[in-house]
């Protein structure tokens, strides 16, 4: 009978690996909290875009039930500096794809019949970058 010693050594290393990127995801957490807080401030809440190239960061009123504009970036995560900025009334921001953004903007108060895609908004960053 004999014993592979490969197999525990392989898991080892795996171990390691995959402990090793969780905590480099962790960091990298970390250090993108301290970019959005220093270019956009402490009430902004942020997510990449799907490549991870790009961060979206939304502001968050302090006093949601004011109608106001809401103010939100978009930050090149290699380079750290802002590449779009914008905002909208209420509504939301979020991404569908790598380079585009889905903005709602809402002004006043919305008609039973209304239709949403009135106040909807496709921008493509790549187009809009300073």
């Amino acid at each position: 009978m004999s014993i592979n010693l490969a197999h525990p050594f392989r898991a080892l290393i795996l171990f390691i690996v995959f402990n090793g990127c969780s905590s480099v995801k962790k960091q990298n957490v970390e250090q993108m909290d301290n970019v959005v807080m220093e270019l956009a401030g402490e009430n902004f809440s942020w997510e990449f875009s799907p490549s991870k190239n790009y961060i979206l960061c939304v502001e968050q009123p302090l006093n949601e039930s004011i109608k106001q504009a809401v103010k939100f970036i978009v930050v090149d995560a290699h380079t750290n500096k802002i590449i779009y900025e914008n905002s909208f009334l209420p509504g939301s921001v979020k991404w569908l794809t790598d380079t585009t953004l889905e903005v709602y903007s809402i002004p006043g108060t919305l008609e039973k019949n209304d239709d949403l895609s009135n106040y909807k908004k496709i921008i493509n960053i790549e187009q809009q970058k300073y």
